[in-house]
C-alpha cells in the first residue's frame, strides 16, 4: 500500500501542477519524534525535554494507502526544499527530493496516533543549481509561508540565499559541507571532511598506528583534510610523517609520493604505519597503483580514506581491501539504501540520505515547537538527535553539524563496521 501511494505521489510529482502537488503533500500530517534507526525495508532526536537517544524503537505501523485528512485543529508548518531540479546537477537534486518525499511519508507512517497532530508541508523549489536560481526559489518559498529551508546544495547558492533567510527569520539546513557559509542561521547538514578525518585517524592512533602520512589534493578540500589530520596528531601527541599535496584532479601524483617517502632524516624513507588518501573514484585507484610501484600497499601499510571512500564502486579494487574510512552506522545507512531502492528502483546517491534525515528532523521540530517557527534552542540542542539513516548528530550554534561516526573497512563482500559509532554525545568525545 505504501509503495503504491508513493509511486503515484513521488514518481509523478514533477509533472503535477504545483497547487495539486501542494494539496497532496498537505495530506501528509505528521507527529512524534524520530526513531532511533530506520524501520525495516519491508515496513517502512536531547535537551532535557527531548526523547533519549537510548529509547527503544517502537514497531512501525503500516500506513494506509491514502493518508487520512488532517484534523481541523492541526498546526500547519511549511518547509521550503531548495534543490537543483534542472540544470547540470538535476540528477542529484531530484534524488534528494525523492528522498525528502520518502522521508515525509515514512515519518507519517510511524506517527503515534495519540500525539498532537502537526501538518508538515514540503514546498519543492528548483534552484537550477545557480545562485540566481536559488534566490528566486527562496523568495517563492517565503511567499508561500516557508518557516525552514532544507537546502540549497551548493555553497554559492547558500551565500546568495542566507541574507534573505536571515531577514525572514528562517533557518537553513544546507547540504553544503563548506564551513565558510556556516553560522547566523545557516546549518551545515552535510558530512564534514574534518570530522571524518578526525574519526578515522583517531581510530588508527587508538590501535597504535602512530606513524601516519597523507596525500591530499592541493585545493580547499585538501586543506580541510590536512588541517583535521594535524589536529588529530596534536591530540594524540604524535608527529606526522608528512602531508604532501598533489595537483587536484591530476594523475601526476608521483612527485608527491616521492616527497612523502623521502621525508625521513637526511631524505631517508620514513616508517609508515598508515597513509591517508583524500581522494575517490578512479583517481584513488590510480594513486594506490602508483604507491605500489614505490613499495606501499594495503599489505604493509594501513590505508585510510575520507568520506569519498563511501562508494560501493571502490569495493571492486583489491588494492583498497582493508582500507578504513569514517561514515554513518552501517545498519542505518544500509536500511535507507534498501528502502530507497525498493521504492524508486534506482540506487540512492550518498547525499540522498541527508534529505531523508533533514525532513525527519523538520517534522520532529515542528511537533516540538509551540508555533510554526523552528527555534534555535531546538535546532541546536546540545545532546543532539537521531537521524534514521545516518545516526546521532547535533547542530552547533556556529552552524556546523557534529556526527557520531563509525569506522568502516572495505571488505571483499562489502563494507564492514570496524568500530561502531557512539550511541550518544555523552560518550563520543564531543
Amino acid at each position: 500500500m505504501i509503495a503504491g501511494f508513493m509511486k503515484h505521489m513521488a514518481l509523478t510529482r514533477l509533472w503535477w501542477p504545483f497547487p495539486l502537488l501542494l494539496t497532496a503533500l498537505c495530506c501528509l500530517w505528521l507527529t512524534g519524534c524520530a526513531p532511533e534507526s530506520a524501520p525495516t525495508p519491508t515496513e517502512r532526536i536531547q535537551s532535557q525535554n527531548l526523547p533519549s537517544p537510548r529509547m527503544p524503537l517502537a514497531p512501525v505501523p503500516q500506513a494506509p494507502a491514502t493518508p487520512p485528512p488532517a484534523p481541523a485543529t492541526a498546526k500547519e508548518v511549511r518547509v521550503g526544499v531548495l534543490l537543483p531540479l534542472s540544470g547540470e546537477a538535476s540528477t542529484l537534486g531530484n534524488a534528494l527530493l525523492d528522498a525528502a518525499m520518502l522521508g515525509l511519508f515514512d515519518k507519517y507512517s510511524s506517527m503515534p496516533e495519540h500525539q498532537t497532530p502537526t501538518k508538515v508541508v514540503l514546498l519543492p523549489k528548483d534552484t537550477e543549481g545557480t545562485a540566481k536560481g536559488a534566490v528566486l526559489a527562496a523568495k517563492s518559498a517565503l511567499d508561500e509561508g516557508a518557516r525552514l529551508f532544507i537546502g540549497p546544495l551548493f555553497a554559492d547558492e547558500v551565500k546568495a540565499v542566507a541574507p534573505l533567510a536571515r531577514k525572514a527569520g528562517v533557518s537553513l539546513l544546507t547540504f553544503s559541507n563548506n564551513p565558510d557559509v556556516a553560522g547566523n542561521g545557516t546549518h551545515l547538514f552535510g558530512f564534514l571532511p574534518s570530522q571524518q578525518v578526525e574519526r578515522v585517524a583517531g581510530e588508527a592512533y587508538a590501535r597504535d598506528l602512530t606513524r601516519i602520512g597523507a596525500l591530499v589534493p592541493a585545493n580547499a578540500y585538501g586543506e580541510l583534510v590536512a588541517q583535521a589530520l594535524r589536529g588529530a596528531a596534536i591530540r594524540a601527541n604524535q608527529p606526522l610523517v608528512g602531508i604532501e599535496f598533489y595537483p587536484p584532479g591530476s594523475r601526476e601524483v608521483d612527485v608527491a609520493i616521492q616527497r612523502l617517502l623521502r621525508s625521513g632524516p637526511q631524505g631517508s624513507r620514513p616508517e609508515l604505519d598508515a597513509l591517508l588518501i583524500a581522494e575517490g573514484d578512479e583517481l584513488l585507484g590510480h594513486i594506490v597503483q602508483r604507491l605500489e610501484v614505490y613499495g606501499v600497499n594495503n599489505k604493509n601499510t594501513q590505508l585510510l580514506g575520507t568520506g569519498l571512500w563511501d562508494d560501493a564502486a571502490l569495493l571492486a579494487n583489491p588494492k583498497l581491501v582493508g582500507g578504513w574510512f569514517a561514515g554513518a552506522p552501517l545498519v542505518a545507512s544500509t536500511t535507507f539504501d534498501k528502502r530507497f531502492e525498493s521504492q524508486y528502483s534506482y540506487r540512492a546517491p550518498r547525499l540522498a540520505s541527508l534529505a531523508y534525515d533533514a525532513v525527519a528532523l523538520a517534522v520532529t521540530l515542528a511537533v516540538m515547537s509551540p508555533d510554526t517557527s523552528f527555534p534555535d534552542a531546538l535546532l541546536t540542542s546540545p545532546n543532539g538527535y537521531i537521524g534514521p539513516s545516518n545516526g546521532v548528530f547535533r547542530l552547533t550554534p556556529r552552524g556546523l553539524s557534529e556526527r557520531s561516526l563509525a569506522v568502516m573497512t572495505l571488505a571483499p563482500g562489502g563494507f564492514r563496521e570496524l568500530a561502531p559509532a557512539p550511541r550518544s554525545f555523552l560518550h563520543n568525545g564531543y
